[in-house]
């Protein structure tokens, strides 16, 4: 299997597992211009003080087989949350979503058989 089809097939999963979670995922594989790529977004409720929070998110997906080529989080660096920040930018003009809109970038990493959801994973880059 060639590494776009092995990365598919484990955002597939990364998809499964959010939606078990009770995400709703609006877009996948969502690119903008020539700027880059977000994996999942998707609408995830969390309560915050009593009340109900609806958050917009952006999701990267990293799988590792194992770690010899570091972990899947260490992944996602600086140039790699600044480009996934513009994508989602772009995602939010072209949707006419509203900036007061509760919005956050989380991860889902793969390491070997182990996902790991790390919600609010880092802040916008600009």
């Amino acid at each position: 299997m060639n590494k776009r089809a092995v990365g598919s097939a484990y955002e597939n999963k990364a998809k499964e597992y959010l939606v078990s979670k009770g995400v709703d995922v609006i877009k996948c594989n969502y690119h903008f211009h020539k700027t880059g790529e977000i994996d999942i977004i998707y609408y995830d409720n969390e309560f915050e003080g009593g009340n109900l929070v609806k958050y917009l998110c952006f999701c990267e997906v990293k799988y590792r087989k194992n770690e010899s080529s570091g972990s899947a989080i260490e992944a996602v660096d600086y140039r790699k949350r600044k480009n996934i920040s513009k994508v989602a930018m772009g995602f939010v003009k072209q949707h006419n979503i509203s900036m007061s809109q509760p919005m956050r970038f989380d991860i889902v990493t793969i390491d070997g058989d182990n996902i790991n959801w790390i919600k609010n994973a880092f802040f916008y880059v600009q």
